[in-house]
């Protein structure tokens, strides 16, 4: 399964409406649709597939600390005490800045400043 990540849903719709006006807006119709008529959404979905595909490889390959995944993105910090300070509040949110601070080996004023 692929989930169309709400960021890229316009790229879906457009790919989906440039379809339709080829072939009609009858499921039945599209349901008869040639590759040509429906190439707007095959290359979309293509290219959806392969981004997704190279998200997950990434996913599984990466083992630096610094590097999270939010939303289909990575996200790789600056400094090592953000992942820190992220790891701390997921594993609990109910932390405080001072053990937050003591947990990433800085002072409560960054943490505050982060």
């Amino acid at each position: 399964m692929i989930v169309v990540r709400s960021r890229d849903k316009w790229k879906y719709i457009e790919a989906l409406h440039k379809s339709d006006l080829k072939v009609g807006t009858e499921p039945s119709a599209g349901a008869r649709a040639t590759i040509k008529q429906i190439i707007s959404f095959l290359n979309y979905f293509k290219h959806l597939v392969a981004t997704e595909l190279k998200y997950s490889i990434d996913f599984v390959t990466e083992t630096s600390p610094d590097v999270w995944w939010y939303d289909g993105k990575k996200i790789v910090f600056r400094s090592p005490s953000t992942a820190a300070i992220l790891k701390a509040i997921y594993e609990n949110p109910e932390i405080t800045v001072d053990e937050i601070a003591a947990k990433a080996g800085i002072v409560a004023r960054a943490v505050k400043n982060s």
